[in-house]
């Protein structure tokens, strides 16, 4: 094996095509990390600039009613991931502001690519898509080139008949071009790990050998179907027309089409449909802004009795508060419905696409490598669901102060004053889990692992003819 490793490179070394395309692919792998940790560098200062400046809006508004400072609300912003340079997945489509409100769960808004046509049009030049498509491309053509020089020069024919092993030629070959593949990899996961200042933890380093993984099982792949074509079909230009075909179904093809399929079985409903139906439930419910409410007496019957009192007025606290609270916590209800619904949609069309990624290791991979780089609809839809879970103890702590802050009923003009606004702690957004992470990729993960034993047992099945 060594031997044969020793021998491909010296052949390679000698070829210049492939020094050129090996150097070109090697330094736009470099370029791109590069400028994807950049932007990123970039967005994250712009984010921590503009969640400073809103919470010094919010500490130095000075004293003021707490439902008031409910409907004046704050804003959040997505954090961005470390490895979002990386593999940029939905985040450029997806919004990254949210804001936050009583009465009422937002959707993130001002996506990237709502604000730029190049954005919306193109994408941009991520290590990912030169990984997932270009490099491979590089491969196909790399283990063709030399399947086609051994068969040709009848060299091969000479070393099976002096008692060579013809698999084991094949495997080298195999080996030594997937080897080329992990340093293309290689290179860019080094850039991201030197480029960038954040400190490398540990639930970051096992992404990223969790991404090596998943990009070298692909690399195999590509291998070993181009050297299993080349070495069994008697046209050699044969087996180069299937590979690239392979490539384009792949890359281009089914990737629509699952997705397609994945919007047709599991449709979502449009924004104004949604935002409809929502309404109408919400409006089945208690209207804290609304005395005439037939469904308040109830609720102001239960508190009462609970404090032994006559009227609103003898209450000790404020009445309105309890309202407020109340009208959050249906809302809350219809939230939870119709968002919850919404979610379950996409995680059916996700297990959709993941199932449909069986013809497909491509597919897996992009993925695998959008999950383990925390910018996959999975990863968005966390980030949404515990920004909505601070939310409601934000504005569950504006009411309880109204409530039972030392006001009464009825007095709206009642202040908080500007210590209580300080005290409210910021939002801080952790990245799912390990096991979270597994837990959702490992369908991917199996679908690639299978593929690997597949060819390998593919290149085990190659007989050479004399």
């Amino acid at each position: 094996m060594k031997t044969i490793l020793l021998n491909e490179w010296r052949i390679v070394s000698r070829n210049r095509w492939f020094l050129f395309l090996g150097i070109s692919l090697a330094s736009m792998l470099a370029l791109s990390s590069y400028l994807g940790i950049q932007e990123t560098k970039s967005l994250s200062n712009l984010e921590r600039e503009a969640s400073a400046h809103i919470r010094e809006q919010w500490d130095n508004q000075g004293a003021a009613n707490p439902h008031g400072a409910a409907h004046y609300g704050t804003y959040l912003f997505k954090p961005t991931s470390s490895l979002t340079g990386f593999d940029e997945g939905v985040n450029g489509v997806v919004g990254k502001t949210i804001y936050l409100e009583g009465h009422s769960q937002n959707d993130a808004q001002y996506s990237e690519a709502s604000q730029s046509v190049m954005a919306t049009r193109f994408g941009k030049l991520r290590p990912s898509l030169i990984l997932q498509l270009i490099v491979p491309l590089f491969l196909i053509f790399m283990v063709f080139s030399t399947v086609r020089q051994e068969r040709e020069s009848d060299r091969i024919r000479l070393l099976i008949i002096q008692g060579g092993d013809y698999q084991g030629i094949i495997s080298g070959k195999i080996i030594f071009y997937w080897l080329a593949g992990t340093v293309f990899l290689g290179i860019s996961l080094l850039v991201q790990v030197l480029m960038d200042t954040t400190p490398l933890d540990s639930g970051t380093f096992l992404r990223m050998l969790m991404l090596f993984v998943g990009y070298s099982a692909f690399y195999y792949i590509i291998c070993s179907l181009t050297a299993f074509f080349g070495a069994n079909l008697r046209k050699t230009g044969t087996a180069l027309s299937i590979m690239m075909a392979v490539w384009i179904i792949w890359g281009v093809f089914l990737p629509r089409i699952t997705g397609n399929l994945a919007e047709q079985f599991y449709e979502l409903p449009t924004r104004s449909e949604f935002s409809a139906q929502m309404k109408e439930d919400r409006s089945a419910g208690v209207d804290g802004h609304n005395a005439e409410d037939d469904k308040i007496e109830a609720i102001k019957d239960s508190v009462l009795r609970q404090y032994q009192v006559a009227s609103v007025e003898e209450l000790p606290i404020n009445f309105d508060g309890i309202l407020m609270q109340t009208d959050e916590e249906f809302g809350n209800k219809v939230w939870d419905k119709h968002f919850g619904n919404l979610y379950q949609v996409m995680d059916r069309q996700k297990t959709f696409v993941q199932a449909s990624s069986i013809p497909n290791p491509l597919q897996s991979l992009q993925s695998l490598s959008m999950g383990l780089s925390g910018t996959d609809q999975k990863s968005h839809t966390d980030f949404m669901l515990k920004v909505e879970d601070y939310r409601r103890q934000f504005i569950k702590s504006l009411n309880d102060k109204h409530a039972f802050g030392g006001s009464k009923t009825g007095d709206w003009e009642w202040e908080a004053d500007q210590e209580f606004f300080r005290s409210m702690q910021d939002f801080s957004y952790q990245n799912r889990s390990m096991d979270e992470l597994i837990g959702a990729t490992w369908p991917d993960v199996a679908i690639l692992l299978g593929w690997v034993v597949g060819c390998f047992f593919l290149i085990k099945s190659i007989r050479f003819q004399l």
